[in-house]
């Protein structure tokens, strides 16, 4: 079992909203993508350390509310786009490696049926 930081962050003075059931643990356990995948071959996975969207769907359900913005700066496989899309939230996220870019945005559509617009500017 492993463990990913999570940071909630806030406007100086501002309030971090905690929304979520207050009965709720602070382990989060989400079965692995290789699990489901039905094994550990790498090319099962869009990422290496591709993480399932499930995990990133408690913090953003917990702190924001809808139309809120999750903010990746190591989106990898964009697990965390997904996560806030599927709950009405927004997402800004940034990936070094064009080659997960291009994984985050065919994921992305393969998860809403759309296809990403680029805007250069």
């Amino acid at each position: 079992m492993g463990h990913e930081p999570c940071w909630v962050v806030r406007k100086l003075g501002g309030k971090a909203p905690f929304l979520g059931d207050r009965d709720q643990s602070t382990v989060w356990r989400a079965p692995s993508p290789k699990m489901i995948m039905g094994g550990s071959e790498e090319e099962k996975l869009d990422h290496p350390t591709q993480k399932p969207v499930l995990l990133f769907e408690t913090p953003v359900r917990n702190h924001l509310r809808p139309g809120g913005l999750v903010y990746d700066p190591f989106s990898g496989s964009g697990t965390a786009i997904i996560a806030a899309e599927s709950l009405g939230r927004r997402a800004l996220a940034m990936e070094i490696d064009p080659r997960y870019l291009q994984v985050s945005i065919e994921r992305w559509g393969r998860f809403t049926g759309r296809t990403a617009e680029r805007l250069d500017g």
